[in-house]
């Protein structure tokens, strides 16, 4: 059941990239299609993960290439081996980590 997978695939991808700096959860603006997790480095959308079709798809926007791994610990170590910057660095705790991270304010 790919509907099933999926959603297990996606809270996989959240508990990996959610809070980590540089990443945000997108959704498409292309109706039907899923949303992606996106990591930003200089202004830009560098790379996107998209879990569909019972797979993980990781988009490179810089040569448009995809890259499909089965799960979210083949996943981990692409990250890790092709794009470590993106992979690195704690989870903040959501809203209070970005507010101790100066994401919404400058503290003086």
């Amino acid at each position: 059941m790919p509907g099933v997978r999926n959603n297990q695939l996606s809270k996989q991808v959240v508990q990996l990239l959610q809070g980590r700096p540089g990443w945000t959860f997108e959704a498409s603006a292309t109706p039907g299609a899923p949303p992606a997790w996106c990591y930003t480095d200089s202004g830009g959308v560098e790379l996107a993960v998209i879990v569909d079709g019972g797979a993980v798809r990781i988009y490179l926007e810089r040569t448009d290439q995809d890259v499909t791994v089965a799960d979210v610990d083949q996943l981990a170590e692409w990250l890790a081996a092709n794009a470590a910057h993106a992979i690195q660095g704690d989870q903040k705790d959501g809203m209070l980590g970005r507010l101790k991270g100066g994401k919404f304010f400058t503290w003086n």
